[in-house]
């Protein structure tokens, strides 16, 4: 990761625009769906392989907030 700081600085408040004031009126579905696709882009983002976070965060968040 090249700009470390960066990037988790872009990961927490893309996080908190999506999930955080509900914005967003997503179903539990589209909720899901969105949580899933953060996760991908966190594992991208930190270079490890796809799928290392997924299970275990998938499982531990919450469906909607």
């Amino acid at each position: 990761m090249r700009e470390p700081l960066a990037t988790v600085q872009f990961i927490l408040a893309g996080s908190l625009f999506l999930f955080g004031d509900g914005v967003f009126h997503w179903s539990p579905d589209e909720w899901r769906t969105r949580q899933r696709g953060m996760i991908r882009l966190i594992e991208r983002a930190l270079g490890v392989e796809d799928g290392a976070l997924a299970t275990l965060l998938v499982e531990t968040l919450p469906a909607q907030a």
